[in-house]
């Protein structure tokens, strides 16, 4: 597993008695203690936590990549997982100062994905992600070569930001899912699949028991043209399932409701002069309210399907009608 380091200089505001102050220290010496094994633990902390957490990221960490970073210092373990749990602000705080932040941002919109919602996630819990994250872990200890292909947008993300503080990953790219994959190189590449239903994550791990995370928000990129194969993925434990259908009748309905529905805004006369809440509830009512607008049904709908549609819409059961039926685009 190789790592150069990519070392920062420190920029930061320190207030005193008499006002805020701006500190600048353009050497990298003294990053996280000076020592370059505090420099390597500090600068993989703060990547990971950028994507998972603190808790998370120190959790992982040394479950999975002390052991191999620091072979020599098994014994130790215990005794640095103690020193890291109490200092973990102090690092993630000097990770900040030095701007890894933005870097880690950046990085990210550099490999072409979305930086995330902002969440983060810290506590006690389960999550099918966190299994996908181990396993890149693993994978890298492992001193694997080659592609790794994942369907996770965050392990794509966590990837990306240990590249930039200088583990051996990349190059990265996306792949739609059909046709030939990329072809693998002697090089650490990571490529996000949005789409198929070729095998993924090779040395994940199953989530059950884990107690790393809570609340944790799975994010796949799946795409309009790739909503079949996430319900088929969804699924996966019918291997006779195929992306085709799910896929078409998406379309379908899509189509419809995009040729066939649209909102006007208008306001509320029942919240003018500012937000009032509705008699027996403790919900404001906007000032703004939203109304559906339908283009006439050209064809009278069957009964079938608007007894159909009614299960789940309804007041919308003869308008939704068009979309349980075999052609909707007419």
């Amino acid at each position: 597993m190789g790592v150069k380091l990519k070392l920062s200089p420190v920029s930061a505001v320190i207030f005193t008695t008499e006002g805020p102050r701006v500190y600048q220290d353009e050497t990298t010496n003294d990053a996280f203690d000076g020592d370059p094994r505090t420099q390597l633990i500090g600068v993989t902390l703060c990547a990971l936590a950028h994507e998972l957490g603190g808790k998370a990221a120190l959790t992982l960490f040394m479950d999975y990549l002390y052991p191999i970073l620091f072979p020599d210092t098994r014994e130790l373990k215990e005794h640095i997982h103690d020193q890291l749990t109490e200092c973990l602000s102090r690092i993630l705080n000097e990770g900040a100062a030095r701007g890894y932040t933005e870097r880690f941002v950046s990085c990210v919109e550099k490999v072409g994905i979305s930086v995330g919602e902002g969440d983060r996630f810290d506590g006690v819990g389960g999550s099918d992600d966190i299994g996908l994250i181990i396993g890149l872990l693993r994978w890298t200890t492992a001193r694997c070569k080659g592609t790794y292909f994942t369907r996770s947008s965050r392990v794509f993300r966590v990837a990306a930001c240990l590249a930039e503080v200088g583990f051996s990953f990349g190059p990265f790219d996306t792949w739609n899912g059909n046709g030939t994959a990329p072809r693998p190189d002697r090089s650490c590449r990571l490529v996000l699949v949005c789409g198929g239903t070729s095998e993924t994550d090779p040395t994940a791990v199953e989530p059950e028991g884990s107690d790393i995370v809570d609340d944790f928000v799975k994010v796949h990129h799946y795409r309009t043209k790739t909503v079949g194969a996430m319900i088929c993925n969804a699924f996966n434990d019918n291997s006779n399932l195929r992306p085709e259908p799910y896929q078409s009748t998406f379309d379908r309905v899509y189509q419809h409701l995009e040729h066939n529905l649209d909102f006007t805004w208008a306001a509320n006369p029942l919240a003018q002069g500012g937000n009032k809440v509705r008699q027996g509830s403790t919900r404001q009512l906007s000032p703004i309210s939203p109304k559906a607008r339908w283009q006439p049904v050209l064809q009278k709908p069957s009964s079938v399907n608007v007894r159909l549609a009614s299960l789940r819409f309804r007041r919308s059961a003869e308008l939704l009608a068009p979309c349980y039926g075999p052609d909707i685009s007419k």
